[in-house]
Protein backbone atom coordinates (compact mmCIF):
# COMPACT_ATOMS: atom_id res chain seq x y z
CA UNK A 1 0.00 0.00 0.00
CA UNK A 2 1.25 3.50 -0.75
CA UNK A 3 1.07 6.25 1.84
CA UNK A 4 -2.28 7.63 0.66
CA UNK A 5 -3.98 4.24 0.75
CA UNK A 6 -2.41 3.46 4.13
CA UNK A 7 -3.74 6.69 5.59
CA UNK A 8 -7.22 6.08 4.14
CA UNK A 9 -7.16 2.48 5.39
CA UNK A 10 -6.18 3.50 8.93
CA UNK A 11 -8.55 6.47 9.06
CA UNK A 12 -11.49 4.42 7.86
CA UNK A 13 -10.79 1.72 10.42
CA UNK A 14 -10.49 4.30 13.22
CA UNK A 15 -13.87 5.75 12.21
CA UNK A 16 -15.43 2.29 12.27
CA UNK A 17 -13.90 1.37 15.62
CA UNK A 18 -15.14 4.52 17.30
CA UNK A 19 -18.58 4.10 15.75
CA UNK A 20 -18.94 0.50 16.91
CA UNK A 21 -17.77 1.29 20.41
CA UNK A 22 -20.07 4.30 20.68
CA UNK A 23 -23.13 2.44 19.44
CA UNK A 24 -22.65 -0.70 21.54
CA UNK A 25 -24.76 0.88 24.26
CA UNK A 26 -27.64 1.50 21.85
CA UNK A 27 -27.60 -1.86 20.07
CA UNK A 28 -30.81 -2.41 18.04
CA UNK A 29 -30.69 -6.12 18.75
CA UNK A 30 -30.18 -6.01 22.54
CA UNK A 31 -30.26 -2.68 24.34
CA UNK A 32 -33.07 -0.90 22.49
CA UNK A 33 -35.50 -3.86 22.50
CA UNK A 34 -34.85 -4.46 26.21
CA UNK A 35 -35.34 -0.75 26.94
CA UNK A 36 -38.61 -0.55 25.01
CA UNK A 37 -39.89 -3.74 26.63
CA UNK A 38 -39.13 -2.17 30.03
CA UNK A 39 -40.81 1.04 28.96
CA UNK A 40 -44.01 -0.33 27.42
CA UNK A 41 -44.23 -4.09 27.92
CA UNK A 42 -45.42 -4.36 24.30
CA UNK A 43 -43.80 -6.47 21.59
CA UNK A 44 -45.59 -4.34 18.98
CA UNK A 45 -43.89 -1.25 20.45
CA UNK A 46 -40.52 -3.01 20.22
CA UNK A 47 -41.11 -3.75 16.55
CA UNK A 48 -42.41 -0.23 15.88
CA UNK A 49 -39.19 1.47 16.95
CA UNK A 50 -37.11 -0.97 14.94
CA UNK A 51 -39.31 -0.15 11.95
CA UNK A 52 -38.68 3.58 12.48
CA UNK A 53 -34.94 2.92 12.40
CA UNK A 54 -35.03 0.84 9.23
CA UNK A 55 -37.52 3.07 7.39
CA UNK A 56 -35.58 6.26 8.10
CA UNK A 57 -32.33 4.77 6.81
CA UNK A 58 -33.98 3.50 3.64
CA UNK A 59 -35.90 6.69 2.80
CA UNK A 60 -32.92 9.02 3.12
CA UNK A 61 -30.70 7.25 0.63
CA UNK A 62 -32.14 7.82 -2.83
CA UNK A 63 -32.88 11.58 -2.53
CA UNK A 64 -29.48 12.14 -0.94
CA UNK A 65 -27.60 10.24 -3.65
CA UNK A 66 -27.97 13.06 -6.19
CA UNK A 67 -26.50 15.55 -3.71
CA UNK A 68 -23.61 13.24 -2.91
CA UNK A 69 -22.78 12.54 -6.54
CA UNK A 70 -22.87 16.26 -7.40
CA UNK A 71 -20.49 17.20 -4.57
CA UNK A 72 -16.75 16.63 -4.59
CA UNK A 73 -16.37 16.88 -0.79
CA UNK A 74 -18.51 13.94 0.29
CA UNK A 75 -17.16 13.91 3.85
CA UNK A 76 -19.37 16.91 4.61
CA UNK A 77 -22.36 14.55 4.47
CA UNK A 78 -20.65 12.18 6.89
CA UNK A 79 -20.02 15.01 9.37
CA UNK A 80 -23.64 16.15 9.11
CA UNK A 81 -24.85 12.61 9.73
CA UNK A 82 -22.57 12.12 12.74
CA UNK A 83 -23.63 15.31 14.51
CA UNK A 84 -27.32 14.74 13.79
CA UNK A 85 -27.18 11.21 15.19
CA UNK A 86 -25.32 12.37 18.28
CA UNK A 87 -27.87 15.15 18.86
CA UNK A 88 -30.79 12.73 18.55
CA UNK A 89 -29.44 10.54 21.34
CA UNK A 90 -28.60 13.54 23.50
CA UNK A 91 -32.26 14.58 23.37
CA UNK A 92 -33.40 11.02 24.08
CA UNK A 93 -31.08 10.83 27.09
CA UNK A 94 -32.67 13.97 28.54
CA UNK A 95 -36.24 12.82 27.88
CA UNK A 96 -35.55 9.37 29.32
CA UNK A 97 -34.11 10.85 32.50
CA UNK A 98 -37.04 13.25 32.85
CA UNK A 99 -40.07 11.20 31.84
CA UNK A 100 -39.32 7.45 31.63
CA UNK A 101 -41.09 6.66 34.90
CA UNK A 102 -43.74 9.40 34.98
CA UNK A 103 -44.74 9.47 31.30
CA UNK A 104 -43.41 6.42 29.40
CA UNK A 105 -45.76 7.15 26.48
CA UNK A 106 -44.03 10.45 25.84
CA UNK A 107 -40.62 8.78 25.90
CA UNK A 108 -41.80 6.09 23.48
CA UNK A 109 -43.14 8.73 21.08
CA UNK A 110 -39.81 10.56 21.30
CA UNK A 111 -37.98 7.30 20.61
CA UNK A 112 -39.91 6.79 17.38
CA UNK A 113 -39.34 10.39 16.25
CA UNK A 114 -35.68 10.80 17.20
CA UNK A 115 -34.62 7.29 16.22
CA UNK A 116 -36.29 7.98 12.89
CA UNK A 117 -34.18 11.14 12.62
CA UNK A 118 -31.13 9.15 13.71
CA UNK A 119 -31.85 6.64 10.94
CA UNK A 120 -32.41 9.36 8.31
CA UNK A 121 -29.01 10.78 9.16
CA UNK A 122 -27.54 7.29 8.97
CA UNK A 123 -29.02 6.82 5.52
CA UNK A 124 -27.46 10.10 4.38
CA UNK A 125 -24.09 9.15 5.83
CA UNK A 126 -24.29 5.66 4.38
CA UNK A 127 -24.84 6.95 0.85
CA UNK A 128 -21.68 9.04 1.16
CA UNK A 129 -19.64 6.40 2.98
CA UNK A 130 -19.41 3.64 0.36
CA UNK A 131 -18.36 5.99 -2.49
CA UNK A 132 -15.61 7.38 -0.26
CA UNK A 133 -14.41 3.87 0.60
CA UNK A 134 -14.69 2.76 -3.02
CA UNK A 135 -12.45 5.62 -4.10
CA UNK A 136 -9.92 5.39 -1.26
CA UNK A 137 -9.56 1.62 -0.77
CA UNK A 138 -8.49 -0.55 -3.76
CA UNK A 139 -10.50 -3.72 -4.53
CA UNK A 140 -7.82 -6.08 -3.22
CA UNK A 141 -7.93 -4.46 0.21
CA UNK A 142 -11.64 -3.88 0.81
CA UNK A 143 -12.32 -7.24 2.41
CA UNK A 144 -9.50 -6.77 4.90
CA UNK A 145 -10.56 -3.19 5.47
CA UNK A 146 -14.08 -4.23 6.47
CA UNK A 147 -12.68 -7.18 8.42
CA UNK A 148 -10.17 -5.17 10.46
CA UNK A 149 -12.84 -2.52 11.00
CA UNK A 150 -15.14 -5.17 12.46
CA UNK A 151 -12.43 -6.91 14.51
CA UNK A 152 -10.99 -3.84 16.21
CA UNK A 153 -14.43 -2.33 16.68
CA UNK A 154 -15.54 -5.62 18.19
CA UNK A 155 -12.85 -5.50 20.88
CA UNK A 156 -13.86 -2.02 22.00
CA UNK A 157 -17.59 -2.74 21.75
CA UNK A 158 -17.19 -5.98 23.73
CA UNK A 159 -15.40 -4.10 26.49
CA UNK A 160 -18.28 -1.63 26.55
CA UNK A 161 -20.74 -4.51 26.77
CA UNK A 162 -18.95 -6.15 29.70
CA UNK A 163 -18.46 -2.90 31.58
CA UNK A 164 -22.10 -1.98 31.03
CA UNK A 165 -23.55 -5.08 32.75
CA UNK A 166 -24.63 -3.21 35.91
CA UNK A 167 -26.54 -0.63 33.85
CA UNK A 168 -29.23 -2.92 32.50
CA UNK A 169 -30.68 -3.81 35.90
CA UNK A 170 -31.42 -0.12 36.58
CA UNK A 171 -34.39 1.39 34.78
CA UNK A 172 -34.36 4.06 33.49
CA UNK A 173 -30.99 5.29 34.79
CA UNK A 174 -28.90 2.71 32.94
CA UNK A 175 -30.53 3.56 29.66
CA UNK A 176 -30.03 7.29 30.21
CA UNK A 177 -26.31 6.61 30.40
CA UNK A 178 -26.45 4.36 27.36
CA UNK A 179 -28.15 6.99 25.15
CA UNK A 180 -25.49 9.74 26.72
CA UNK A 181 -33.88 2.97 -11.49
CA UNK A 182 -31.93 2.56 -14.85
CA UNK A 183 -29.35 0.57 -13.00
CA UNK A 184 -32.00 -1.98 -12.06
CA UNK A 185 -32.25 -3.10 -15.70
CA UNK A 186 -28.93 -4.89 -15.45
CA UNK A 187 -29.48 -8.59 -14.58
CA UNK A 188 -26.67 -8.57 -12.04
CA UNK A 189 -28.15 -5.54 -10.28
CA UNK A 190 -31.61 -7.11 -10.27
CA UNK A 191 -30.29 -10.32 -8.76
CA UNK A 192 -28.25 -8.38 -6.23
CA UNK A 193 -31.24 -6.29 -5.16
CA UNK A 194 -33.49 -9.36 -4.90
CA UNK A 195 -30.96 -11.09 -2.67
CA UNK A 196 -30.65 -7.96 -0.53
CA UNK A 197 -34.43 -7.60 -0.34
CA UNK A 198 -34.85 -11.17 0.90
CA UNK A 199 -31.95 -10.78 3.33
CA UNK A 200 -33.92 -7.93 4.90
CA UNK A 201 -36.17 -10.59 6.47
CA UNK A 202 -33.30 -10.94 8.94
CA UNK A 203 -34.93 -8.00 10.75
CA UNK A 204 -38.29 -9.73 11.23
CA UNK A 205 -36.97 -11.43 14.35
CA UNK A 206 -33.87 -9.39 15.25
CA UNK A 207 -35.37 -7.30 18.10
CA UNK A 208 -37.02 -10.32 19.69
CA UNK A 209 -34.14 -12.70 20.35
CA UNK A 210 -33.24 -10.87 23.56
CA UNK A 211 -36.90 -10.32 24.53
CA UNK A 212 -37.65 -14.03 24.09
CA UNK A 213 -34.58 -14.93 26.12
CA UNK A 214 -35.68 -12.57 28.91
CA UNK A 215 -39.17 -14.08 28.96
CA UNK A 216 -37.58 -17.52 29.17
CA UNK A 217 -35.81 -16.52 32.37
CA UNK A 218 -32.53 -14.90 31.28
CA UNK A 219 -31.54 -12.41 34.02
CA UNK A 220 -31.34 -8.75 32.99
CA UNK A 221 -27.74 -8.60 34.19
CA UNK A 222 -26.78 -11.06 31.44
CA UNK A 223 -27.68 -8.59 28.70
CA UNK A 224 -24.17 -7.17 28.97
CA UNK A 225 -22.76 -10.65 28.28
CA UNK A 226 -24.88 -10.87 25.15
CA UNK A 227 -23.66 -7.42 24.06
CA UNK A 228 -20.07 -8.58 24.57
CA UNK A 229 -20.64 -11.90 22.77
CA UNK A 230 -22.22 -10.10 19.84
CA UNK A 231 -19.47 -7.48 19.70
CA UNK A 232 -16.57 -9.94 19.90
CA UNK A 233 -18.10 -12.11 17.20
CA UNK A 234 -17.93 -9.16 14.81
CA UNK A 235 -14.21 -9.80 14.72
CA UNK A 236 -14.88 -12.88 12.58
CA UNK A 237 -15.67 -10.46 9.78
CA UNK A 238 -11.91 -10.07 9.35
CA UNK A 239 -11.66 -13.72 8.35
CA UNK A 240 -14.58 -13.30 5.94
CA UNK A 241 -12.97 -10.13 4.60
CA UNK A 242 -9.71 -11.91 3.85
CA UNK A 243 -11.59 -14.64 1.99
CA UNK A 244 -13.30 -11.93 -0.08
CA UNK A 245 -9.93 -10.39 -0.92
CA UNK A 246 -8.57 -13.77 -1.99
CA UNK A 247 -11.58 -15.24 -3.79
CA UNK A 248 -13.85 -12.27 -4.58
CA UNK A 249 -16.60 -10.54 -2.67
CA UNK A 250 -19.22 -13.05 -3.81
CA UNK A 251 -17.95 -15.58 -1.28
CA UNK A 252 -18.77 -13.06 1.44
CA UNK A 253 -22.42 -13.09 0.37
CA UNK A 254 -22.47 -16.87 0.70
CA UNK A 255 -20.70 -16.94 4.06
CA UNK A 256 -22.91 -14.32 5.69
CA UNK A 257 -25.95 -15.92 4.07
CA UNK A 258 -25.28 -19.21 5.86
CA UNK A 259 -24.44 -17.48 9.12
CA UNK A 260 -27.55 -15.28 8.98
CA UNK A 261 -29.70 -18.36 8.39
CA UNK A 262 -28.13 -19.94 11.47
CA UNK A 263 -29.35 -17.10 13.73
CA UNK A 264 -33.10 -17.92 13.81
CA UNK A 265 -32.30 -21.64 13.77
CA UNK A 266 -30.13 -21.17 16.85
CA UNK A 267 -32.91 -19.20 18.56
CA UNK A 268 -35.36 -22.01 17.81
CA UNK A 269 -33.06 -24.77 19.06
CA UNK A 270 -31.09 -23.03 21.81
CA UNK A 271 -31.97 -22.89 25.50
CA UNK A 272 -30.67 -20.98 28.47
CA UNK A 273 -27.65 -18.70 28.60
CA UNK A 274 -25.52 -20.87 26.31
CA UNK A 275 -28.18 -20.84 23.60
CA UNK A 276 -28.63 -17.08 23.92
CA UNK A 277 -24.86 -16.50 23.70
CA UNK A 278 -24.63 -18.67 20.57
CA UNK A 279 -27.50 -16.75 18.97
CA UNK A 280 -25.83 -13.42 19.66
CA UNK A 281 -22.44 -14.64 18.48
CA UNK A 282 -24.14 -15.33 15.16
CA UNK A 283 -25.90 -11.95 15.29
CA UNK A 284 -22.51 -10.33 15.91
CA UNK A 285 -20.99 -11.85 12.78
CA UNK A 286 -23.95 -11.06 10.56
CA UNK A 287 -25.40 -7.74 11.76
CA UNK A 288 -22.60 -5.73 10.13
CA UNK A 289 -21.29 -8.63 8.07
CA UNK A 290 -24.33 -8.56 5.79
CA UNK A 291 -23.81 -4.88 4.99
CA UNK A 292 -20.05 -5.39 4.60
CA UNK A 293 -20.44 -8.25 2.12
CA UNK A 294 -23.24 -6.67 0.11
CA UNK A 295 -21.44 -3.33 0.06
CA UNK A 296 -18.21 -4.90 -1.19
CA UNK A 297 -20.04 -6.93 -3.84
CA UNK A 298 -21.95 -3.84 -5.01
CA UNK A 299 -18.67 -1.95 -5.45
CA UNK A 300 -17.27 -4.85 -7.46
CA UNK A 301 -19.67 -4.37 -10.38
CA UNK A 302 -20.74 -0.72 -10.08
CA UNK A 303 -18.90 2.04 -11.98
CA UNK A 304 -17.38 4.70 -9.66
CA UNK A 305 -19.61 7.46 -10.99
CA UNK A 306 -22.69 5.38 -10.14
CA UNK A 307 -21.60 4.31 -6.67
CA UNK A 308 -23.76 6.77 -4.74
CA UNK A 309 -26.91 6.04 -6.77
CA UNK A 310 -26.27 2.29 -6.52
CA UNK A 311 -25.87 2.59 -2.77
CA UNK A 312 -29.14 4.50 -2.59
CA UNK A 313 -30.90 1.81 -4.63
CA UNK A 314 -29.54 -0.76 -2.23
CA UNK A 315 -30.93 1.26 0.67
CA UNK A 316 -34.35 1.79 -0.89
CA UNK A 317 -34.56 -1.93 -1.72
CA UNK A 318 -34.01 -2.57 1.95
CA UNK A 319 -36.92 -0.28 2.86
CA UNK A 320 -39.41 -3.14 3.43
CA UNK A 321 -37.23 -4.29 6.31
CA UNK A 322 -38.58 -1.25 8.14
CA UNK A 323 -41.91 -3.06 8.39
CA UNK A 324 -40.55 -6.46 9.41
CA UNK A 325 -39.92 -5.66 13.10
CA UNK A 326 -43.40 -4.17 13.42
CA UNK A 327 -44.94 -7.21 11.74
CA UNK A 328 -42.75 -9.42 13.90
CA UNK A 329 -44.01 -7.70 17.04
CA UNK A 330 -47.62 -8.20 15.97
CA UNK A 331 -47.05 -11.86 15.11
CA UNK A 332 -45.19 -12.44 18.37
CA UNK A 333 -48.01 -10.91 20.40
CA UNK A 334 -50.49 -13.34 18.79
CA UNK A 335 -48.56 -16.49 17.97
CA UNK A 336 -45.33 -16.39 19.93
CA UNK A 337 -41.68 -15.92 19.05
CA UNK A 338 -41.17 -19.38 17.54
CA UNK A 339 -43.29 -18.44 14.52
CA UNK A 340 -41.28 -15.32 13.63
CA UNK A 341 -38.02 -17.23 14.12
CA UNK A 342 -39.26 -19.92 11.71
CA UNK A 343 -40.48 -17.35 9.13
CA UNK A 344 -37.14 -15.55 9.35
CA UNK A 345 -35.31 -18.81 8.68
CA UNK A 346 -37.43 -19.46 5.57
CA UNK A 347 -36.81 -15.97 4.21
CA UNK A 348 -33.05 -16.18 4.79
CA UNK A 349 -32.91 -19.59 3.13
CA UNK A 350 -34.45 -18.04 0.01
CA UNK A 351 -31.98 -15.12 0.22
CA UNK A 352 -29.07 -17.56 0.37
CA UNK A 353 -30.28 -19.39 -2.74
CA UNK A 354 -30.47 -16.11 -4.70
CA UNK A 355 -27.08 -14.91 -3.42
CA UNK A 356 -25.43 -18.17 -4.48
CA UNK A 357 -26.77 -17.71 -8.00
CA UNK A 358 -25.14 -14.28 -8.46
CA UNK A 359 -22.06 -14.13 -10.71
CA UNK A 360 -18.69 -14.03 -8.97
CA UNK A 361 -16.63 -10.87 -8.92
CA UNK A 362 -14.46 -10.51 -12.02
CA UNK A 363 -11.02 -9.13 -11.33
CA UNK A 364 -7.40 -10.16 -10.99
CA UNK A 365 -6.57 -11.38 -7.52
CA UNK A 366 -3.31 -11.26 -5.64
CA UNK A 367 -1.94 -7.91 -6.80
CA UNK A 368 -2.44 -6.24 -3.40
CA UNK A 369 -1.99 -9.18 -1.02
Amino acid sequence: MNRTVTRAFAGGILHGVMLQAATALTSPSTVLPAFIAHLTGSSVAVGGVMSALALGAALAGLPASSWVEATRRKKVFLYLAIWTRAGAFAVLAYLTARYAESDPGRVYTALVVFLGLFALAGGLGGVAYLPVIGKAIPPGLRGRFFGWRSLLGAVFAAAVGLLSRPLWTRFPDGYVLAFALALVRAPQMRGFLLAYLLTGLYYLALPFYVVAARENGLPASYIGLLVAAQALAEGLNLWIGRRMDERGSHVGLVYVGWLALAVPLSALLGAGLLGAVLTFVLVGVTLNGIENAYGAYLLSFTRPEQAATSTALMAITGAPRALWPLLGGWLASRFGYELIFALTALGLAAALLVARSLPPERREFGELH
